[in-house]
């Protein structure tokens, strides 16, 4: 038997590429690579064919035709049914007008959002004229800048159909309706509706009188 110093030095010779038993990868475990790819594969079939089958049921479900003996009611909302063509006349006409179903707020919210920001700054301005007519001047004010209401003073209220006449062609220049106030006080001084009211009492000769039935 050889020595501990030569048993030490033995090389043992290289083997041989391809021998049975030999290539761990061959005999060895199979790689978790390979398992999570297959994995993966099977999930995405199966999700892609859940996806076209909830398509399906949804598209025949809703062509699916009414049994008999049953009718069927179509929703309505804030605007309206929900109708498919043909229209008929009625339908139309409800569709056109869509404010006759429509509240205050919604109308309100619907004219905002529809309004460029001179329109919107032109709204918080009352304006006022000078003219006893309607004149040019208000009506580049009411169609140029929009202003949102007018002020009207004994000029433009010196008989019934003069103001009716101004306020109606303002009224109908606007985009949108104006708020049509009158600077009236009462008393001997500030009394713009003189030549249609008559005199009328002011705030500090009612308050005099005590009475609350005095001006009425």
């Amino acid at each position: 038997m050889p020595k501990d110093a030569e048993r030490s030095q033995i090389v043992l010779p290289p083997k041989a590429k391809g021998e049975p038993g030999q290539d761990p990868a061959l005999h060895g475990p199979r790689p978790r690579r390979r398992r999570i790819g297959l994995f993966l594969s099977l999930a995405l079939v199966a999700l892609a064919t859940l996806v076209v089958l909830t398509s399906l049921l949804i598209h025949f479900g809703s062509t699916r035709p009414l049994a008999l003996g049953k009718q069927s009611t179509l929703p309505a909302g804030p605007l309206g049914s929900f109708i498919k063509p043909p229209y008929n006349a009625s339908q139309v006409n409800a569709l056109t007008h869509l404010g006759d179903r429509m509240t205050y707020k919604q109308l309100a919210i619907l004219y905002v959002a529809h309004m460029s920001l001179d329109e919107k700054l032109g709204q918080l301005i009352m304006t006022e004229s000078e003219q006893n007519a309607y004149s040019d001047d208000l009506d580049y004010m009411v169609t140029q800048l929009h202003v949102g209401g007018m002020i009207m003073y004994d000029s433009h209220l010196q008989t019934t159909s003069q103001a009716r006449a101004t306020t109606s062609q303002t009224q109908k220049r606007a985009k949108i309706p104006l708020l049509i106030s009158v600077d009236e006080e009462g008393g001997a001084y500030v009394n713009r509706l003189e030549h249609i009211y008559g005199s009328r009492p002011g705030p500090w000769e009612i308050s005099q009188s005590g009475n609350l039935n005095f001006d009425r």
